[in-house]
């Protein structure tokens, strides 16, 4: 490791050492009377979070008195920082540093390297699982951690506190950690994180096809394995029953919310007998038709006209009831 050493100039020597530098000679402190030397590298590796003089220096003699003068913090574990060197030197001012007596070479900036390890999956996965099991409902448990790469944290004893889970839909969550040394934060990350476990499912117990109505004799509730496949399965009869269909579906298929149109409470299904409600200006007629599909309350739907046979579109405006505007 090559080390950058400047010159300090001893006052009323200061001729002579320009005249040293420009003659090649390396920069030397120069000093009247050496009781110490602080000789600070161009680089330094690390391990403390808060820098003293010791961790990023040489001491010999008197200056060893001056070895927890804090000189600064550190970066991230396996991330490159700069240290300034006129800050240290303020600080060792600061602190009483005898410049009669203690030579020191301070490069004008040090690159300081915070030493580290790589925590990977398996044991941040291993550190955790108790404490995430805490915030999940019974009967789950942590499934994957994506991580993208190792975590690294700081070399020694670690603590990884689990600071808050949140969910992001039922198999899915975000875990918020904390790496702690000595009871001190050092690092915060978060971790998404899938969730495994069983829950209730609504079962199709046959197969109906696009455009039918669930009932409740076609559907039961059962516990299966949650699937992150299984994206916006349902849980309750009610939210499936009275439903029509927009795919067909198998016995034993999960049902799930993507399977259904809109609810026909309030509104017409497929087959239907209405009321068709006609009006042209100050003109309203009301003749019987039939539904062709399923609609909600609000919403367009095709019907056929019992009298002429043809069919034709209206607005579903009460159970039964199709307004047709001409």
């Amino acid at each position: 490791m090559s080390r950058v050493k400047p010159m300090r100039l001893v006052p009323g020597l200061g001729a002579l050492a320009a005249l040293l530098a420009l003659a090649g000679v390396p920069e030397f402190a120069l000093a009247t009377t050496a009781g110490g030397r602080i000789t600070v590298p161009a680089e330094a590796l690390v391990e403390a979070r808060t820098l003293h003089l010791d961790d990023v220096a040489q001491l010999e003699g008197d200056a060893l008195l001056l070895a927890d003068v804090v000189v600064g913090e550190a970066p991230d574990p396996g991330v490159a920082g700069r240290l300034s060197g006129n800050e240290i030197l303020l600080r060792l001012r600061a602190a009483g540093l005898d410049e009669e007596r203690i030579e020191y070479r301070i490069p004008v900036g040090v690159r300081v390297v915070r030493a580290h390890r790589e925590l990977d999956r398996e044991e941040l996965r291993s550190r955790i699982e108790d404490r995430v099991a805490e915030w999940l409902a019974p009967g789950e448990r942590l499934g994957r951690l994506e991580m993208r790469a190792p975590m690294r944290v700081p070399l020694g004893e670690i603590d990884v506190v689990v600071e808050n889970i949140s969910r992001r839909g039922e198999d899915t969550a975000e875990i918020q950690l904390a790496v702690e040394q000595a009871g001190e934060a050092l690092l915060h990350r978060t971790v998404p994180a899938t969730i495994e476990g069983e829950a209730p499912r609504v079962v199709f117990r046959r197969g109906l096809e696009r455009g039918d109505v669930v009932g409740e004799g076609d559907v039961a509730l059962e516990v299966r394995a949650r699937d992150p496949r299984d994206r916006g399965a349902l849980s309750e009869i009610s939210q499936v029953v009275g439903r029509p269909l927009r795919v067909d579906v198998d016995r034993g298929e999960i049902a799930l919310r993507q399977h259904l149109g809109a609810g026909t409470a309030g509104g017409v299904r497929r087959g239907d007998p209405v009321r068709l409600e006609l009006s042209q200006g100050k003109l309203n007629v009301t003749t019987s038709g039939e539904a062709l599909e399923n609609a909600a309350l609000g919403d367009m739907v095709r019907i056929v006209n019992r009298s002429s046979g043809h069919e034709l579109s209206g607005r579903v405006v009460g159970h039964g009831r199709i307004r047709i505007a001409f």
